[in-house]
């Protein structure tokens, strides 16, 4: 389980990470304001993307979001919802 979260993390070191792994994946720079696709994401990407934040904080991104966020500042956000939920 992870050490990290949103009580151990503000929202913009978490996107900062997500982010972060985006741009490890695709080798690319991330512009937050482009579609992942436009990134050159694909959803064998997203799988990896989403698996590597499952690992590191418990919660990623679903992975219909990588396709339906209009950008990828809208994807991280959606995750930090998810991630500063409370568990049911």
């Amino acid at each position: 389980m992870s050490t990290t979260g949103p009580d151990l993390l503000d929202k913009s070191s978490g996107v900062d990470r997500l982010f972060a792994v985006i741009k490890e994946v695709l080798g690319v720079v991330v512009q937050p304001d482009t579609h992942f696709l436009d990134l050159g994401g694909d959803s064998m990407d997203a799988v990896i993307i989403a698996d590597m934040i499952v690992e590191e904080f418990g919660v990623g991104p679903e992975l219909d979001s990588f396709f339906v966020s209009n950008t990828v500042r809208d994807l991280a956000d959606s995750w930090w919802v998810a991630l500063a939920a409370p568990a049911s």
